[in-house]
Order: structure tokens, then C-alpha cells, then sequence
């Protein structure tokens, strides 16, 4: 039982694997996107060590509010070419937002890019 026990622990130690091996490049269309007015987010990731773009991951592109208590809004972004993903997103609110990129790659690790602090600008 001992034995069980000392091994789960030591198990537990090990490093989560890193993405720091993933670059990642990131625009968004417009720039200051106005208030409920989809925003093309376009995503892509290359693997530094080969130059080979990174195929397969399941991305989404969450916008959260500088203050607390607003919902994310999370939407999912598809892989348009070898590497590149897009996502249209629409921010609900006027204000300051963050905006990540998380998933998971073809290859099991996750991955989580804070990719730019924006504000939006109010509907025309």
C-alpha cells in the first residue's frame, strides 16, 4: 500500500508538458472591433523547432471583460489551411477585453495564448 502510495505522489511531480516550442501569430479584423459586430480572429501556429505548421488542434478564441462578473464569450476557431485557424467572435459589451487562444493540439498538450487587450468601440 506503502508503495502505491509513494508512486501516485511521485507521479504527480511531473512537468506538464509546455508549448513553448509554438509560435503563434494573431490578427483580428477589424482591430477595435465595434460592440456585437463579428471580428475575423485569425490564429496561426508553427512549430519552432522544424518550422512545420501545427496541424490539427481544436482552438477556440475566448474575449473576457477587464472587470469581473461578465460571461467569456468563447467561440470555436476552425483550421482553414496547414496551421491556420479562424474564429469570428462578436464582444457584447463596450470596454476593455482580453482575448486568448486555448485548445488542445493534435498531439494531447493544451495550449493558452493571451494574444491581445482591446476595446471596443460602440455599434454605428
Amino acid at each position: 500500500m506503502f508503495a502505491a502510495v509513494v508512486g501516485m505522489a511521485a507521479a504527480c511531480d511531473r512537468p506538464l508538458p509546455t508549448t513553448d516550442d509554438i509560435l503563434s501569430e494573431w490578427t483580428l479584423a477589424p482591430s477595435a472591433p465595434a460592440v456585437d459586430q463579428p471580428a475575423l480572429a485569425r490564429i496561426t501556429l508553427v512549430d519552432r523547432t522544424n518550422g512545420m505548421p501545427v496541424r490539427g488542434a481544436a482552438l477556440r478564441v475566448e474575449g473576457h471583460m477587464s472587470h469581473p462578473g461578465m460571461v467569456p464569450v468563447i467561440e470555436a476557431a476552425t483550421e482553414q489551411n496547414a496551421g491556420e485557424y479562424a474564429a469570428r467572435i462578436a464582444l457584447t459589451m463596450g470596454g476593455e477585453w482580453t482575448l486568448i487562444v486555448s485548445g488542445t493540439l493534435a498531439d494531447g498538450r493544451s495550449i493558452r495564448r493571451d494574444v491581445a487587450r482591446i476595446t471596443t468601440r460602440p455599434a454605428n
